[in-house]
């Protein structure tokens, strides 16, 4: 009789050590393996304060979450009591701030969790910086609150002001990254971010053959105070509550006398709010200045943005985006003042072009001064008119033409003649070509980067029976597109003139 208890209390206690495990035959949720992350600006450089193209500095934070679906089972996740799903549901599996850990690798969590992937289901990663860990400055402390939906996952940041004055805390936001769990393996999480700010800068030229004494350049219409939200369901990011006025502080006044020039902010890239394309209609650089024989009359030069094409589009179609920079170039020519804008990937090689004459000493009392030559095949130096005129009087002429091109060092340059017509009468010998093994292989530093190339009349077309004018102009492809060189020689075309 006491053994038949005996078994009965071996029972019972058996079943009351079985509480709190799976039961026999169920497999858990969750593997063994965490979720690891590595964050890292897409195709850019992080900071403009540092010009390193990573994230990893100390003190850098962002935050993250990580969203599952696709999960058919019961399970408790951080920070919510348990439950039961099916595939149709999505529900957050955790948030958490991760900061950079001081060496190559995954992110560590700050909270100190190890959050394990599960067996199934779809994680769906985003998230944002709140800390730059090269800047010391903090998305709470130049934004403000920011406010995160988690039902909607609309991150939205208050309004705030943005000029060359600005705390340059450059906000970064991740793409939206899915990983199926049962092919998550071992590896981080890349999430890659990106740059809700445009960045400036700005540089005015004396491209004429006077002196002008600059004292002032301002904008105006210019949208400088916004607020962003960022939709981590599309990645798509909206703007509102945006207040025109002058981004651009004032100037001492500056002497400027033929060739000179002077970047504002001292060469510097400045944060600034990106301009939709309809915001774009109104706004206006204002350059203000007067002759030095004349102080008493100060003229005030508008320049409208809806006039200037960049990459061969309006500023009106494309506004000024998040992600890019954007250099905008004041030149004062003999009749007018002209705005060029250049724009360039975050992350870019410097278009650093060096243009010298090969026969300097051969023809040291050459008629143009400038940077770029053009001479005979016989060495003399081709005339030019002020007009840059290059006329060939008869079709055995060849013109050669050199330069060093000094970057980019993955890009094509080309030499066109244009229009059509004209340009017929004309051969270029090479007209494009990759200047990668004469930048690197060339063991001469002198000839890295050498350019030659010969201007001919077309054998395979009569000569012209008039005067016959094309244009003649210098590019570089580089970023899927082509830009003209900022050089000396491309501030107006050459004109071939083809003779009878």
């Amino acid at each position: 009789m006491m053994r038949r208890y005996a078994i009965y209390l071996s029972l019972a206690l058996a079943a009351l050590s079985s509480c709190g495990k799976e039961p026999s035959g169920t497999v858990s949720a969750f593997t063994d393996t965490p979720i690891r992350i590595m964050a890292g600006a897409k195709e850019a450089s992080k900071a403009l304060l540092d010009g390193t193209d990573a994230m990893d500095h100390v003190g850098t934070k962002t935050t993250i979450y990580d969203y599952l679906s696709d999960f058919e089972g019961t399970i408790k996740v951080d920070g919510a009591p348990e439950a039961t799903y099916t595939t149709s549901d999505e529900f957050k599996y955790f948030s958490d701030v991760i900061s950079y850990p001081d060496r190559e690798g995954a992110w560590t969590y700050d909270s100190g969790n190890s959050y394990r992937w599960t067996r199934t289901g779809t994680h769906t990663f985003f998230g944002w910086m709140t800390a730059d860990g090269s800047s010391s400055l903090t998305t709470q402390g130049v934004f403000g609150t920011t406010s995160f939906d988690e039902s909607t996952r609309v991150l939205t940041l208050p309004a705030a002001t943005m000029d060359p004055g600005s705390a340059q805390y450059d906000f970064l936001y991740s793409e939206s990254k899915s990983v199926e769990a049962a092919q998550a393996g071992n590896a981080p999480v890349p999430l890659q971010y990106k740059h809700l700010f445009s960045a400036l800068k700005i540089q005015v030229q004396n491209a004429s053959t006077s002196t002008f004494v600059v004292t002032g350049v301002s904008s105006a219409f210019i949208y400088n105070t916004k607020s962003a939200s960022i939709d981590f369901t599309d990645g798509s990011v909206s703007y509102s509550g945006s207040t025109a006025s002058n981004i651009i502080p004032a100037i001492s006044t500056t002497t400027m006398a033929p060739n000179d020039s002077f970047y504002l902010w001292g060469d510097d890239f400045k944060l600034m709010w990106p301009q939709l394309p309809g915001e774009i209609a109104a706004a206006k650089l204002i350059v203000s200045y007067y002759m030095p024989d004349d102080p008493s009359s100060t003229y005030d030069v508008a320049i409208p943005l809806n006039k200037v094409r960049v990459g061969g589009h309006l500023l009106t179609e494309t506004g000024l985006e998040a992600g890019k920079k954007y250099t905008f170039i004041l030149q004062f020519k003999d009749s007018s003042i002209d705005l060029d804008i250049q724009v360039l990937d975050w992350y870019y090689t410097e278009y650093v072009w060096s243009f010298e004459n090969t026969s300097v000493a051969a023809n040291p009392d050459a008629p143009y001064d400038g940077v770029f030559w053009l001479f005979h095949e016989d060495g003399t130096t081709v005339s030019k008119d002020v007009d840059r005129k290059l006329t060939m009087n008869n079709s055995q002429e060849v013109l050669k033409g050199s330069f060093y091109i000094a970057s980019p060092y993955q890009g094509r340059w080309q030499i066109s003649i244009f229009p059509m017509d004209a340009a017929q009468y004309f051969v270029i010998e090479p007209n494009s070509g990759d200047i990668t093994r004469e930048m690197f292989d060339e063991p001469d530093p002198h000839k890295r980067g050498y350019i030659e190339f010969n201007i001919r009349a077309n054998p395979e077309v009569a000569a012209p029976i008039s005067p016959q004018t094309a244009h003649f102009n210098v590019s570089v492809y580089f970023g899927n597109e082509w830009h003209d060189a900022n050089s000396e020689f491309n501030r107006k075309d050459f004109r071939l003139v083809r003779n009878p």
